[in-house]
């Protein structure tokens, strides 16, 4: 369920659903990589200049100031998570499944988020998700 912070934002549907996720998918909690947070916190979008943990050719996805749910995610050190670079050496590790940051932020300032884990097979394949 989405916490709501703005009227304007009520009929906010999730960007993925997962069909198939009681017999494909692993629920997998996970910790954001502390690249994603500002000295103060605060949601820091990852940017084409990043180098660390992952280095980056563009800007990520952004929907009103935050990730998406259905985002691709990387495993960095230990339990955290970074969003993906698109880089075919980096190994893909599931699809996040939380609002993060912006105006549809459902953590706030924790840093837990839920990760949908694919088996490598199942990952991209349409009758995953839709």
């Amino acid at each position: 369920m989405l916490r709501i912070r703005n009227i304007s934002n009520q009929f906010q549907k999730r960007t993925l659903r997962a069909l198939y996720a009681q017999t494909q998918a692993t629920p997998y909690a996970a910790t954001l990589h502390a690249s994603l947070r500002n000295t103060d916190g605060s949601f820091r979008a990852p940017l084409s200049s990043d180098t660390l943990p992952l280095a980056r050719s563009a800007n990520a996805f952004t929907l009103q100031g935050g990730l998406v749910p259905g985002q691709v995610v990387a495993k960095s050190a230990g339990e955290s998570v970074v969003v993906h670079n698109g880089v075919a050496g980096v190994k893909a590790f599931g699809l996040l499944a939380n609002f993060v940051g912006g105006t549809l932020d459902e953590l706030g300032d924790e840093n837990q988020v839920g990760v949908l884990a694919w088996s490598r097979q199942r990952l991209g394949t349409p009758s995953a998700c839709i």
